[in-house]
């Protein structure tokens, strides 16, 4: 279910403590709140599901089953991909220190470096929003107070596209990065923009933080900005995370 922040310990768990109590085995039942943001993608089945004598927590929501089904890209696996790149206002910021620095960052929400120099980064998540909560923390953590007042962390600008994948593809990482690459280039200092096929397969809940850049990637293609502060101030948390297509 989905419910404001300040009342994620009261009202949150009592209803899913209720869904709980009227799910079958192997069923997962969720709120229509929930359902309208996990609606759009295209592995996800929504089923309305009356209750029989619902709990008065429940007699007001619409509920529903999901299951998942197999898409047209079964043979594909889908990869976020994630450009760092430093802003350099001098030599000292573009440097392999601070690009070691990041790496913690960038693969604890199952991140894998896969290219490195002295200015850039490369990384691809198994899903879109371990990516968006990598690149937001990565933010947020450059532009903390240092505890030395006389370092200055460097600061940075993130592009990230969504691309799919063969298993059998020897070759996969050669292309890889070349629409974040674009996007990276596109974006401004401490801002994290995003391809259109990474926007339009995003849940609502993420697309609502976004806006479109006035500019385009050099095919042109449109980009966004993700506004990790917006998606913050909407008060919402998502319970329980559903695996990412």
């Amino acid at each position: 279910c989905i419910v404001e922040e300040k009342d994620v310990f009261g009202h949150a768990v009592d209803v899913a403590s209720k869904l709980v109590a009227v799910c079958e085995a192997q069923e997962i039942l969720i709120t229509g709140a929930f359902q309208e943001c996990i609606k759009h993608l295209p592995e996800v089945i929504c089923t309305p599901y009356p209750l029989k004598n619902p709990p008065e927590v429940l007699r007001t929501l619409p509920i529903y089953s999901i299951a998942w089904q197999q898409t047209a890209d079964e043979d594909f696996s889908s990869l976020c991909c994630c450009t760092v790149r430093i802003v350099s206002n001098s030599a000292l910021d573009a440097s392999p220190q601070n690009i070691q620095a990041m790496i913690p960052l960038l693969t604890q929400h199952g991140g894998q470096i896969i290219y490195t120099d002295a200015e850039s980064i490369d990384a691809t998540f198994p899903n879109k929003t371990a990516g968006l909560q990598s690149a937001a923390e990565l933010l947020q953590h450059l532009q903390l107070p240092q505890a030395d007042d006389n370092i200055t962390a460097p600061a940075v600008k993130i592009g990230m596209h969504l691309v799919s994948i063969s298993p059998e593809d020897d070759d996969r990482h050669a292309n890889l990065f070349n629409q974040s690459r674009a996007a990276c280039a596109a974006a401004g200092a401490y801002e994290i923009a995003l391809t259109q096929l990474l926007y339009q397969n995003l849940p609502v809940f993420f697309q609502k933080a976004c806006l479109p850049y006035q500019g385009t990637t050099p095919s042109g293609e449109p980009l966004y900005r993700y506004r990790a502060e917006a998606a913050a101030e909407q008060n919402a948390l998502i319970i329980p995370v559903i695996p990412d297509s």
